[in-house]
């Protein structure tokens, strides 16, 4: 089984269409049928179910899928690092990072490495989650500072480096500041400003639920802003 095959096979998986596939590819159709069918005889499974109008992964396909992407991430790493021992980066490290990085750790670490290796060249990169995510699987960044949750980290090492502690934050004339404490009840009717959610789903959906819990009517979640600082204004 060869790795070419596997991207042919990712590719379709991805696209769930044989023709945006193969111009994905950019090769012809024939070809990539060819080859998906040959390596579903050699595994002796069927991936895909065809039919004149749809394309879809079956239960192996699935799974085989995730094990393609971890073989073909693992090798594009294995290339990145050939390349970095032969010279052939020329000193360069590509980072991503999103705002709680900028405003907390990423500049002194930034500081501390430039002192170190001064001959490296950094290039940065702001960006959310999904498309640091993106950016590292193709090669374009080496790593990133970004909230991960909810995320499929499948071929990717992480670490943890920063946990964060949301704030309930309102102006001083506002009802809830006159309060000791606020409980998610508390909250029943008001508009909350969160994030936008396609920063990051997951969080988001898990901070809507923990403060909407007990409470009626429940808040009206608005996503006006990005971060911190346009929330706060």
């Amino acid at each position: 089984m060869e790795l070419t095959t596997l991207r042919y096979f990712v590719a379709v998986a991805h696209e769930l269409n044989f023709h945006r596939a193969a111009e994905k590819l950019h090769m012809t159709q024939s070809p990539l049928s060819l080859a998906i069918r040959k390596l579903e005889d050699e595994l002796g499974l069927r991936l895909f179910d065809r039919t004149s109008r749809s394309v879809r992964l079956t239960p192996a396909g699935e799974a085989f899928r995730r094990e393609a992407e971890a073989v073909l991430n693992r090798a594009e790493l294995a290339a990145r690092r050939m390349a970095e021992l032969a010279g052939e980066r020329n000193g360069r490290l590509a980072i991503g990072y999103n705002e709680p990085a900028l405003n907390t750790l990423l500049p002194p670490l930034l500081a501390k490495y430039r002192k170190r290796h001064a001959a490296m060249r950094l290039e940065l990169r702001e960006a959310e989650t999904a498309e640091q995510l993106a950016l590292i699987r193709r090669g374009r960044l080496d790593l990133g500072f970004m909230r991960p949750f909810g995320f499929d980290l499948t071929g990717l090492a992480s670490r943890t480096v920063l946990k964060e502690e949301y704030k309930l934050v309102m102006p001083e004339h506002h009802a809830l500041a006159k309060l000791p404490a606020v409980s998610p009840g508390d909250l029943a009717g008001q508009e909350i400003i969160l994030f936008a959610r396609e920063v990051n789903p997951a969080i988001y959906d898990r901070l809507a639920e923990a403060l909407a819990s007990g409470c009626n009517p429940p808040p009206e979640f608005r996503q006006d802003a990005r971060n911190k600082n346009s929330m706060l204004a």
